[in-house]
């Protein structure tokens, strides 16, 4: 959807601004304004669910839909969008993980929205609870996706931390194992709040945990039973926008209007401003702003701002100031990230880290307060409370210069167009040999054996008939002397049925005009119901000809069936066999790979694997439904020291590597053909490919770029030294902002790699 179909001339005085909740699993929309220093939500959608990266879009374009449709107007231009998410999409210091910036970029780009910040949906809940209740929220947040369970801590307004466990089958058993990695807390909140976007499902979850007797979960322990209750769809909506009019717009009150009411606080009275510095009873910090990590604001014309310098832009915006990269850069990559295991994230601590933290807002306050106080100081007054504020402002600023020249790391990756060789070589994997043997091509070796052992069972596909033979009395007639049958003489009707007699029979002689009468029981030669024949059949006897001996039945056949059952094919053993054989190989490669340090390498190429043990539970042509084979297999391979290959390469090599390049073992690839394995050696033919690199001095680069902005560091590196691309990261991320490498040369970690 482009938003901006719903354009036409403007007739709302106010700005309206989205607010688009992204849960792992939800999207959901709300339309803002602030107006006298108030925010109001205009209009809301209910949650839609979301499961792949490929329709986010599309449901955040359903989402706005909705939105756009619960407004009665016409004219609607909204672009500006305050983004609340997951704490999961978020990094330990405040940043998007790269992977979701990109998701985020496309919805921005591909619906016409202009990002201006982002916050963390838990923190942006805690706040508007304190909003509505007028005191910090004590309470466990707990947001519940389909894979996973977030559980965040605040005591006194203040965010102790937050975890991520998988999902089980029991919230209740997520909830308790979120909490046990609290280690520091000896006394949990009494109050839980869910949330997620199915309000039928939270139901059930309250209940669950209501029910609940927490007592029996070691190192949990509650005042007293906890509250369980469930945040409101809207109030989530509420909650991210709430963070966006204060932060964006400056407002120092919020107007809610719902079911006919209005609903007004005073936030400068309830978040304290950056002056403030009080300190309640219980030691904890009163609650922080939404400023900084918890707010990441952003201003530009597109949204994301690219290659820009802070001087180009010259704009500062509240938490964090637009740097080199703008938007990207507030949305920062970080390694790593939330994983089941962590501990709890640490939060803004008071003090210091708010201060830097803050210091969009608090700084231009500061400076603007302290410039009128110099203009009304007399230079022959020397009041000791403006000495020391004198002194105490110069020992800041000079312990900020001294961080800002000292404290900074930074890690510049080089990336150069690399020269491909490669060669080919037969060589010798060893497993008694101790030293390379260059002239004999030969690499000491181990050769490392691995027992495994498995079941597996698949389905039988194979079918076959079974049933019974129908059985009856026959009367034969004869005409001749007398005549013996023996058993098993075949007995045939006109269809062409055949039965057997199931005794030997003696027939007496007769005549043309009175044959002798001879009874006999036969049974089919088959199975089935076509064998049921009625009364008053005609048969043949053997080869006797019907004008000498016939037979005829007085009475029906019956006890003929079949039916069609499962059993065991020669494919079912073939398919359990190859299947269970490939998972116990996979399991030895694992195996095998993890008993070896880091410095070997494990050539798969050359396992061979030998039964040792095959039982199955049934024979081809069993009835049976399903097979089950038991296998135990013995795997071999060879392995070897990477330090001995890279020195092997490099002998192999080195006639290809030209003055002004080097061979590096990261840029290094080997391929294996496997020849033949006798005994304790394998004998492969060795492909080695390699990008080569110029050899370059990291310390002449370092002097170049030591001190100065990034942006000549890029200009140099790229358009003067000819490199491909440059890659800056700065540590701790506060002097990003600066656009200054450090000053302190070892504080410069120059890295190269292939651009390809």
């Amino acid at each position: 959807m482009d938003l901006k179909r719903f354009v036409s001339p403007k007739k709302e005085v106010e700005e309206k601004y989205w607010s688009v909740v992204i849960e792992p699993d939800w999207v959901q929309s709300g339309i803002w304004i602030a107006q006298d220093g108030k925010v109001e939500v205009l209009s809301f959608s209910k949650p839609l669910p979301w499961s792949g990266e490929e329709n986010l879009v599309d449901v955040v374009d359903s989402s706005l839909s909705v939105s756009v449709g619960n407004l009665a107007e016409d004219d609607l231009e909204i672009s500006k969008t305050v983004f609340g998410l997951s704490s999961s999409w978020v990094t330990p210091d405040g940043g998007i993980k790269q992977e979701y910036q990109d998701l985020i970029k496309n919805v921005c780009q591909e619906l016409s929205l202009k990002p201006v910040g982002f916050v963390v949906l838990s923190e942006a809940l805690a706040f508007y609870f304190k909003s509505e209740e007028k005191v910090p929220l004590n309470a466990i947040i707990v947001g519940l996706g389909e894979k996973n369970v977030s559980v965040s801590l605040f005591i006194e307004g203040v965010n102790k931390g937050e975890v991520i466990v998988s999902r089980s089958l029991s919230v209740t058993d997520d909830i308790a194992e979120g909490l046990s990695r609290f280690l520091q807390v000896s006394s949990f909140p009494p109050r839980i709040l869910l949330f997620n976007g199915r309000e039928g499902e939270l139901e059930d979850v309250l209940q669950e945990i209501t029910s609940v007797d927490w007592s029996g979960f070691e190192g949990i322990s509650f005042l007293h039973l906890p509250k369980v209750e469930v945040i409101d769809l809207e109030e989530k909506i509420k909650a991210v926008s709430l963070a966006g009019g204060v932060e964006l717009l400056g407002a120092t009150s919020v107007l809610i209007k719902e079911a006919g009411k209005e609903v007004s606080f005073d936030v400068e009275k309830e978040i304290g401003l950056a002056e403030s510095k009080e300190t309640d009873d219980s030691g904890y910090q009163d609650e922080k702003s939404l400023q900084g990590d918890n707010f990441s604001s952003v201003e530009g014309d597109v949204g994301f701002v690219v290659d820009k310098d802070i001087k180009e832009i010259g704009e500062k915006v509240i938490g964090k100031q637009i740097s080199r990269d703008g938007f990207k850069e507030n949305f920062k990559e970080i390694d790593g990230g939330f994983e089941e295991g962590f501990q709890p994230v640490r939060t803004e601590l008071p003090g210091g880290d708010m201060f830097e933290k803050n210091l969009g807002k608090r700084g231009f306050i500061f400076r603007n307060i302290f410039k009128k106080q110099l203009s009304s100081i007399s230079l022959f007054s020397y009041k000791t409370p403006i000495l020391v504020g004198i002194v105490t402002f110069i020992l800041v600023f000079l312990g900020f210069f001294v961080a800002w020249w000292f404290l900074p790391k930074a890690s510049v990756i080089v990336y150069l167009s690399p020269k491909k060789i490669e060669s080919k070589q037969e060589v010798v994997f060893d497993a008694t040999a101790k030293d390379v043997d260059l002239r004999a091509k030969t690499i000491p070796s181990n050769l490392i054996k691995r027992e495994q052992s498995g079941e597996k069972t698949i389905p039988t596909s194979g079918t076959k008939l079974t049933g019974e033979k129908a059985k009856g009395k026959i009367v034969i007639y004869r005409t001749g002397s007398q005549l013996s049958l023996d058993k098993g003489t075949k007995v045939q009707n006109s269809s062409g049925l055949t039965f057997v007699l199931d005794e030997d029979v003696t027939v007496a002689s007769g005549s043309a005009s009175s044959p002798a009468k001879t009874e006999a029981q036969v049974t089919a030669a088959d199975i089935g119901s076509e064998y049921n024949l009625a009364s008053g059949e005609s048969f043949t006897i053997g080869n006797y000809p019907s004008s000498e001996i016939e037979a005829k039945n007085e009475e029906s056949f019956s006890g003929g069936s079949s039916r069609e059952i499962s059993s065991v094919s020669s494919a079912d053993y073939d398919n359990v066999l190859s299947e269970l054989k490939k998972e116990l190989r996979d399991k030895a490669i694992s195996a095998i790979k993890s008993s070896l340090s880091s410095d070997d390498y494990l050539i798969e190429e050359t396992l061979i694997e030998n039964e040792k043990q095959k039982v199955y539970d049934h024979k081809i042509g069993d009835e049976a439904t399903s097979l089950k084979l038991s296998l135990t297999m013995e795997f071999s391979a060879f392995s070897f020291k990477k330090y001995d290959m890279f020195e092997f390469s490099k002998e192999i090599l080195k006639d290809q590597i030209t003055s002004g390049y080097v061979l590096r073992e990261g840029q290094l690839s080997l391929g294996f053909d496997v020849k033949e394995i006798k005994n304790d050696k394998a004998f492969i033919l060795a492909s080695f490919s390699a990008n080569l690199l110029p050899a370059i001095d990291a310390d002449q680069i370092k002097k170049k770029i030591v001190g100065r902005k990034i942006k000549f560091v890029e200009d140099y590196l790229i358009k003067e030294s000819g490199y491909e691309k440059v890659k800056i990261d700065i540590v701790p991320g506060i002097f990003n902002r600066f656009g200054f490498l450090p000053h302190v040369s070892n504080n410069i970690e120059v890295g190269f790699e292939s651009s390809r």
